[in-house]
């Protein structure tokens, strides 16, 4: 018996026990393994989450975007020119890091709220 006849039989024997299973299923619904017609959407639950902590992430962003912004020429390490180099840098790649990462959030957080609604 060849490997491709041995899985054939198997494909056949499942769809022999399956049938009761799958009979009044609508098209879509897994039909196939562990849970069949077990369907459901996921991940509506975390939608506030994402959004809530995306929008404090992007507060936190512009806040860190206006400080680099409106600094004063007289910065707390003056005098210093390295010192003065490694914070504005940090202030402003940790100010576009927080503002970038919660816009992903809030947009994850959309798409989550819309396939939840439409299934």
């Amino acid at each position: 018996m060849t490997d491709d006849t041995r899985r054939d039989d198997d494909d056949r024997r499942d769809d022999i026990r399956d049938r009761d299973l799958v009979e009044g299923l609508e098209p879509g619904v897994r039909d196939t393994g562990a849970g069949v017609g077990e369907y459901g959407p996921g991940g509506r639950t975390k939608t506030p989450v994402h959004l809530v902590v995306g929008a404090i992430l992007v507060v936190i962003g512009l806040i860190g975007i206006a400080l680099y912004a409106f600094m004063p020429r007289s910065t707390p390490v003056e005098g210093d020119a390295q010192a003065d180099y490694v914070l504005q840098a940090t202030i402003i790649i940790g100010a576009a890091a927080f503002f970038g990462v919660g816009l992903l959030l809030i947009a994850r957080g959309l798409v989550l709220r819309r396939r939840g609604r439409r299934t």
